[in-house]
């Protein structure tokens, strides 16, 4: 019955119903007290909706309660998934530690390398982030996760062209049938290479492609969708600070202010463009609401390109 309760814990995990997952995991919990898979899928789903404090306690748990005969490749993602959960508290010394402990493991493990890539990248150290995701990909040439963080490297870096050609790869990829370590990839996955995309393409001067890839992106990104949704009316209003500190909060979006910003403003060239397009249908002129959102997109105007940090 465990057995069977844990392969369902990892498919909602997979289809990122993270509160069945949870459910799931604590019925075999409930069971098994103390089973170091279990407490490892709870941390997962913990650390994927942002209670790292929480995740962090279950794995540390996890540890504790792993035996032989669970061989090592539970120890590896644990201490990946620990890494993860560091990383995302800004405590990127902490995280660093986790990743050599995995990696001492298993040196290929393909979502430990990513994982450094990603301090790395966090800590602006942009030629170690991509040697680690080089690394990632020359054990897995075609895994997803590895070619959109190394395309957010490329994006950092400003290098907005190989950034997109990265993310087009990252994205030609069945993300949902490949992995890190032993969990599916979370659908945001696909998200996230499409919100770099528009970042790559606005710092081409593409606006038109960057606004697709925008819309593109909302489809497979829940988090960023609720952020889109619930930020409209602060978008109207040209008060946009809190949405960008709502972007930056994304659990499953790793970007910084300056990008944030980015964002904000191709929402409210968006936002813009469908009052006007609403405007013109019905015959008049949205002035009140369309002068607001053009007052937004003004005050982004000068913002700095994609790439830079702030």
């Amino acid at each position: 019955k465990t057995g069977a309760l844990y392969l369902l814990a990892k498919s909602h995990v997979a289809l990122d119903e993270y509160e069945d997952a949870a459910k799931k995991a604590q019925h075999g919990l409930s069971l098994k007290p103390s089973h170091p898979h279990f407490l490892f899928i709870l941390a997962l789903v913990r650390n994927r909706v942002a209670d790292y404090d929480s995740s962090i306690v279950n794995l540390r748990q996890a540890l504790q309660h792993c035996d032989h005969s669970d061989g090592d490749q539970l120890r590896v993602d644990v201490h990946d998934l620990l890494a993860q959960a560091y990383e995302r508290k800004g405590d990127y010394s902490e995280a660093m530690t986790e990743i050599e402990r995995a990696l001492q493991l298993d040196p290929s493990h393909v979502s430990s390398l990513i994982t450094r890539g990603l301090v790395h990248t966090q800590l602006k150290q942009l030629d170690q982030a991509e040697t680690a995701l080089r690394r990632a990909l020359a054990v897995d040439p075609n895994h997803a996760l590895a070619l959109v963080r190394l395309g957010y490297c490329k994006l950092l870096s400003s290098d907005y062209l190989e950034a997109t050609q990265y993310l087009q790869k990252a994205l030609l990829q069945r993300a949902l049938l490949q992995q890190c370590g032993t969990v599916a990839l979370p659908r945001s996955v696909k998200g996230s290479a499409r919100i770099y995309m528009a970042l790559a393409l606005m710092g081409q001067q593409d606006v038109t492609g960057a606004l697709l890839q925008l819309s593109e992106g909302r489809k497979s990104h829940k988090n960023f969708c609720t952020a889109c949704v619930s930020g409209k009316p602060q978008i109207v209003k040209g008060d946009c600070e809190g949405l960008v500190q709502q972007l930056r909060r994304i659990p499953d979006l790793h970007i910084n202010l300056a990008q944030a910003w980015q964002l904000v403003h191709l929402m409210a060239k968006e936002l813009e463009s469908d009052l006007r397009d609403t405007s013109t249908s019905r015959g008049g002129t949205s002035t009140a609401t369309t002068a607001s959102s053009s007052t937004a997109v003004a005050a982004g105007a000068s913002l700095p390109v994609a790439g830079s940090d702030a």
